[in-house]
């Protein structure tokens, strides 16, 4: 009978080291990957930030090379490459949009400091949203060219009441109307862009550069301005600059 005990007590402190050591290695092991974890991280933030720097870096030697003498942040541009294999320095496109969204808002040239502010006012469901100042202007060039009947709601949208009649024009604003993308419009003679040279907010007066040009286009991944030209001489008629912009939504 004691013999039987001796053995139990024995098999019991057996099993005792092994939970201990299973426990102290599965720990061990635990730390490990912690602080192969830890000196990943290290690594790849190190890596990012040498990216970064290189990154800026490199965009500050192309403005020197071209010759784009400013202080304006390194962040507002990307390089891009030419057909032949040459490095330009445009500016992001999402910075061209939300400036000119704001210069729109504003109804005059933006400050970059105060972009943030205007664009609390633009818009962010889906739909064809129209500037305050060009409402009314909307609304009669589709009277011309579309049988159905429109107005803007009290949030800025475009909405097609009625399209038992509907033509072409009419079908295609509709299922524009429906998408799940955010469309802008705003008419006037020019639009606020930034300068890739200088890197300032500039006015640009497209219209008066080229009356022909139907209207500017800035564009982000979920969203399309179209700033369309006034017009101003009637060298286009309606049909051609509605024509023009459905076309670039339906491409």
């Amino acid at each position: 009978m004691k013999n039987k005990i001796f053995l139990l007590i024995i098999c019991l402190l057996v099993i005792i080291c092994l939970i201990i050591i299973f426990i102290i290695s599965k720990n061990r092991k635990k730390n490990e990957q912690q602080k192969d974890s830890i000196h990943h991280n290290s690594t790849e933030l190190i890596e990012n930030s040498d990216s970064k720097n290189l990154s800026e870096q490199k965009i500050e030697n192309l403005k020197q090379d071209l010759g784009y003498n400013n202080n304006t942040d390194t962040t507002i541009y990307e390089i891009k490459n030419e057909y032949d294999g040459r490095e330009v320095l445009t500016i992001k496109p999402n910075i061209q949009y939300k400036v000119a969204i704001a210069g729109a808002i504003k109804n005059a040239k933006p400050e970059f400091s105060e972009l943030d502010k205007l664009l609390e006012q633009s818009p962010n469901e889906s739909g064809i949203w129209i500037t305050e100042d060009s409402r009314e202007k909307v609304l009669k060039i589709l009277k011309e060219i579309t049988k159905s009947n429109y107005k803007i709601d009290n949030k800025g949208y475009l909405v097609q009441e009625n399209n038992k009649n509907a033509n072409e024009i009419d079908e295609k604003i509709k299922k524009i109307i429906n998408e799940e993308k955010l469309y802008i419009i705003d008419i006037d003679k020019s639009a606020y862009i930034v300068d890739e040279v200088t890197g300032n907010i500039e006015e640009y007066p497209f219209e008066e550069i080229d009356p022909h040009t139907p209207f500017e286009l800035f564009e982000t991944e979920n969203a399309s301005m179209y700033i369309v030209t006034e017009n101003t001489h009637n060298i286009l008629n309606s049909k051609f600059i509605v024509d023009e912009i459905l076309n670039t939504i339906n491409d």
